[in-house]
């Protein structure tokens, strides 16, 4: 039988294995803190027919990871649990030795320092469509004369505007050239 909560255990442990993650253990107490709320997913994984995928994306700021769930059979949803951390400034840390809840190995009290706290997003993402052209291919050409007369609509308008901007753009250069000429402007 499936354990939703040891496979996650696990595919984090991956994660911070492959330098995805810092704290593997802070988002599954962070995910755990929640399981009320993603009982849904917990219970349909359970069942049996589901199974986890991780996943890493890479931008400029910062790396986004995280798991998304799928189920054999279930093609129209799957789960996806974005994994993040949330900036908490609460000041520079000033903890010592025989400040209450001091605690040696992180040199903190954890209690009102600046830190990065672990967040997860989780999204039940569901297809609304997926579907192709209902009919044949010389079906379709019929939608090609729509588009070509809505297209050309459009093509001609803004080749308007662009013709209109030129003509007001000659005008200003040919005043300005009547004014040179005149010696009025320099």
């Amino acid at each position: 039988m499936a354990d939703f909560w040891a496979d996650l255990k696990r595919e984090l442990l991956n994660m911070y294995n492959n330098k995805w993650i810092a704290d593997p253990l802070a988002f599954y107490n962070t995910i755990w803190c929640y399981k009320d709320r993603i009982s849904e997913i917990v219970e349909n994984y359970n069942t049996g027919g589901w199974y986890l995928s991780t996943y890493q994306e890479k931008n400029d700021y910062k790396p986004i990871c995280g798991i998304n769930i799928y189920g054999d059979g279930h093609g129209t949803y799957y789960y996806n649990i974005k994994l993040t951390y949330s900036e908490k400034w609460h000041g520079y840390c000033k903890c010592k030795p025989g400040d209450e809840g001091y605690n040696a190995e992180h040199n903190c009290c954890g209690c009102g320092c600046d830190w990065n706290c672990p967040s997860v997003q989780v999204q039940k993402i569901e297809t609304v469509l997926c579907a192709d052209f209902p009919g044949y291919q010389r079906d379709l050409w019929k939608y090609d004369d729509v588009l070509e007369e809505e297209l050309g609509v459009v093509k001609r308008d803004k080749v308007k505007q662009i013709v209109e901007k030129i003509s007001s753009q000659i005008e200003e250069l040919q005043e300005r050239k009547r004014l040179l000429e005149k010696g009025v402007v320099s």
